[in-house]
């Protein structure tokens, strides 16, 4: 089991894509799960569904961001975290 607190979304992806792989195709969590999890669970495994429309562009984010008009010293700085 995979507490909500000690996962991250990151975790719960990596989580569902190897389970996936290993031929699991029906994934549950429990009341402790966050919807933003289960969003992007569904997103890794090729779903899109209609919560998808909130799902973050990671492009203006500060450090792994890639949009022009983000500050080059945030960039530099990505190394370091």
């Amino acid at each position: 089991m995979l507490d909500s607190p000690i996962c991250n979304r990151c975790e719960i992806v990596d989580f569902a894509r190897e389970a996936y792989d290993l031929g699991v195709s029906y994934f549950g969590v429990c009341c402790g799960s966050a919807p933003h999890q289960i969003r992007s669970m569904a997103e890794a495994l090729g779903r899109t569904p209609s919560a998808s429309r909130y799902s973050e562009g990671m492009s203006k984010h500060a450090f792994p961001g890639s949009d022009t008009s983000l500050k080059i010293q945030y960039g530099e700085y990505r190394s370091e975290l």
